[in-house]
């Protein structure tokens, strides 16, 4: 490392993102991006370590960071070979920079793997995910499913954490829920802060006008899994379609997921099936421009950050719908910029949305208060100062 008040050679910080597989984040890549592109430079320099991508020419890693940004990458043909390959090449560079930033190490896995974790002179931060409460076969009775669980789950996050307790310096979560969930989990509360942060390009509505239409156009955009809820949403539908309110449901689907099929059957069976359009991917801005009301149906709140839909549909100026599972009352301020049913509840869903058909007034005041409060609340250069900032 450079001497103190010398120029460095290298980079001084690194920002390292462990996934199981080539790098296919869709959302998650945004949210990088807009970390990176957000770094404040100065003295500090930094490089990312990211999982390689395959499959595309000439699309590599460094296809998910800004031109200029010092990018390296790690791949292995099974999960264990990737986590080897990721362990391996963090430890070399840590050797070589002043801070480590590892993204998306929820509790239970980063404790796990804490004794494979370099030991580093300075700043060591997790952008920390919440653990999952439900037990291993929750979602399925295959293998996967369990090891999926093993790295979530809040009991092997507190086993982990009573055999090697928490020696990071900090953690950066999005949500005062996380925050609680580690707290309990062991980690010292001084060293957890609460920032929500934003994707790459943002740019804010400034204004927030009422969508003219004579339906209520409600959107979805994400995968067809399990933790989504999507056939919440096509149900509370259903309700309303069979009411004979003027509601319109659209939906940009990633083409993942393992509910596709019972999507598509509750589609299908939907009292105006018209009323009702599945779609690939889409161009976000123009689909969201479109809409009246996103709705996130999740039975889980599972990342160190925001949605990414929640925040483009924000900065769109679109409000949204959200369960209440986990933090994701606070990101959207306990209605303010929306509204929150209980999480897998599709009859409360329904009843949130039903009088929305008739008051566009309440879409409008809430596009106003997004607009006037949403930017500040995703702030990325607020993400950096606590990061880079004293101890």
């Amino acid at each position: 490392m450079p001497e103190r008040g010398a120029a460095p050679e290298g980079p001084s910080v690194l920002l390292a993102l462990f996934f199981w597989r080539s790098l296919d984040l869709e959302g998650g890549a945004g949210l990088v991006r807009g970390l990176v592109e957000s770094f404040p430079g100065r003295r500090d320099r930094l490089a990312v370590l990211l999982p390689e991508r395959r499959g595309v020419a000439g699309d590599g890693a460094e296809s998910a960071v800004p031109t200029g940004v010092e990018v390296h990458a790690y791949s292995g043909r099974t999960r264990p070979g990737m986590l080897r390959a990721y362990l391996r090449e963090l430890r070399r560079l840590a050797r070589q920079v002043d801070r480590l930033v590892l993204l998306e190490n929820n509790p239970a896995s980063h404790l796990l793997l804490r004794p494979w974790i370099p030991r580093h002179p300075g700043r060591v931060v997790h952008f920390s995910s919440p653990c999952v409460e439900a037990g291993p076969l929750a979602t399925g009775a295959n293998l996967q499913s369990v090891l999926h669980w093993a790295t979530k789950s809040a009991r092997v996050a507190r086993w982990a954490a009573r055999l090697g307790g928490f020696h990071e310096l900090r953690y950066v979560v999005s949500t005062g829920f996380q925050r609680d969930q580690l707290v309990r989990l062991g980690a010292p509360e001084g060293r957890v802060v609460v920032i929500p942060f934003a994707a790459a390009g943002m740019v804010w509505a400034s204004t927030a006008g009422e969508r003219d239409g004579r339906h209520l156009v409600i959107g979805y955009l994400g995968h067809f899994s399990p933790v989504k809820g999507v056939p919440d949403l096509l149900r509370a539908v259903s309700v309303l379609l069979a009411e004979g309110l003027p509601v319109e449901l659209r939906i940009a689907w990633s083409g993942k997921g393992s509910q596709a099929a019972e999507v598509r059957r509750l589609a299908s069976e939907l009292p105006a099936r018209a009323a009702v359009r599945i779609e690939g991917r889409v161009d976000v801005a123009q689909f969201l421009s479109e809409l009246d009301v996103v709705v996130l149906p999740m039975r889980s709140e599972s990342f160190p950050h925001p949605p990414l839909v929640l925040v483009e549909a924000l900065a769109a100026g679109v409000p949204v719908i959200a369960s209440d599972a986990g933090g994701l009352p606070e990101l959207l301020r306990h209605g303010a910029w929306g509204d929150i049913f209980p999480c897998g509840d599709w009859r409360a869903l329904a009843g949130v949305l039903r009088p929305l058909c008739a008051d566009r007034g309440l879409l409008a005041r809430w596009r106003r208060r997004i607009a006037a409060e949403a930017p500040a609340a995703f702030d990325n250069r607020a993400v950096w100062r606590a990061l880079l900032g004293g101890e």
